[in-house]
C-alpha cells in the first residue's frame, strides 16, 4: 500500500511505473482535489490496482463510488462535532446522504460559539499505531472544542 503522500496523480502514476505497490492509497487533498482523484483512479483502473481512500470521508465516499478499482474507505469521525448532520456508519458501510451537492453541512453553533475554538491536536505516527512499516506521517488523532 501506497499513495498518502502522493503529490498529484503523476506522482502515483510513477509510483506504479517503479512497481513500488499493489495498492494505491491517495490523500484527497494531495492528490488534487475531485480533479485529480479523477485521474488517479483512471491511473489505477488501467494498472488493475486496488485503490482505497485516506482521509476526508466525507467527500472520498462520494468518489469511491465512481472509482472503477475501489477497495476500502478509511473512516475517522473528526468532522462530527462540526457538521449538521454526521455522516453514519452502519453495519461496516458508509451511508451517504441523499442530497445535492457532497452533503456537507456544518453545524454553525458548533463552529461559530463566542469564546470557543476547535482544536486539532497532531501526534507522530509510529509504526505500530499506524500499522505501516514508516512513521514518518503526521496524522491528526484528536479534535476537540476547547475553552479559550
Amino acid at each position: 500500500m501506497l499513495g498518502e503522500n502522493f503529490y498529484g496523480p503523476r506522482a502515483m502514476h510513477e509510483a506504479i511505473r517503479a512497481q513500488a505497490c499493489d495498492l494505491v492509497m491517495p490523500d484527497l487533498m494531495r492528490i488534487g482535489g475531485v480533479t485529480g482523484w479523477l485521474q488517479a483512479a483512471a491511473i489505477a483502473d488501467t494498472a488493475g490496482l486496488p485503490m482505497a481512500s485516506h482521509l476526508y470521508p466525507e467527500v472520498s465516499g462520494h468518489l469511491l463510488r465512481v472509482t472503477p478499482t475501489r477497495h476500502w474507505l478509511e473512516w475517522q469521525d473528526w468532522a462530527h462535532p462540526v457538521l449538521a448532520r454526521p455522516f453514519e456508519v452502519r453495519s461496516g458501510e458508509l451511508h451517504l446522504p441523499d442530497v445535492p451537492g457532497n452533503g456537507l453541512e456544518w453545524d454553525e453553533s458548533a463552529v461559530a460559539l463566542p469564546g470557543r475554538k476547535l482544536t486539532i491536536k497532531f501526534t507522530a505516527a509510529t509504526p505500530q499505531s499506524r500499522g505501516r512499516e514508516t512513521g514518518r506521517d503526521t496524522g491528526c488523532r484528536e479534535s476537540e472544542s476547547v475553552p479559550d
